[in-house]
């Protein structure tokens, strides 16, 4: 069997890259380089990695549209934009573990807020940090309890007027 010969051998020899008899695109060495044998494959490759990148970030930019957040210091209100809601921050009880203590128990910040609509109508709430009930549903939307600061710390009084809190609102 000759070495030259391409009928002969399942595959030949020629200027420095190995041919395959087969239609499948793959990737061949020219010299130093790689390249793609067949055009087709780099357009698909190609097609595929834009599609994944543009693709991943306008699905990021929708979910950040349709959640936004909002933070109100306790006895304070703040008005949200886009949902026309008004929420009051009205009080906190925090039993939270202090964060230089080791504690059994995490403990749970309880924040009541007053929920005003778009047509005057209001609620009252109580939303926790650790415990069920993280979450209110209200005129189509959902109002959800992010963080409460200042965290408490063993030798550190805090000031009940000093808290704040972080609510997320989403459209239903």
């Amino acid at each position: 069997m000759d070495k030259g010969d391409a009928s002969a051998s399942p595959l030949f020899f020629a200027t420095k890259r190995v041919m395959y008899y087969s239609n499948k695109p793959r990737l061949v060495k020219n010299g130093a380089r790689y390249r793609w044998e067949d055009s087709f494959m780099k357009t698909l490759f190609f097609g595929l990695i834009l599609t994944l990148v543009f693709g991943a970030g306008a699905v990021a930019v929708q979910a950040q549209r349709a959640q936004q957040q909002l933070t109100v210091r306790v006895n304070r209100q703040a008005k949200h934009a886009r949902s026309n809601l008004t929420i009051k921050f009205v009080a906190v009880e925090d039993s939270r573990c202090p964060s230089d203590a080791n504690c059994v128990w995490a403990g749970n910040a309880k924040v009541t807020i007053q929920v005003t609509g778009r047509r005057g109508q209001s609620k009252t709430f109580d939303l926790n940090t650790n415990l069920e009930g993280k979450s209110a549903r209200f005129d189509g939307y959902e109002i959800t309890l992010g963080t409460v600061t200042p965290y408490p710390a063993s030798n550190v009084r805090i000031n009940r007027n000093g808290y704040t809190a972080s609510f997320t609102i989403r459209k239903l």
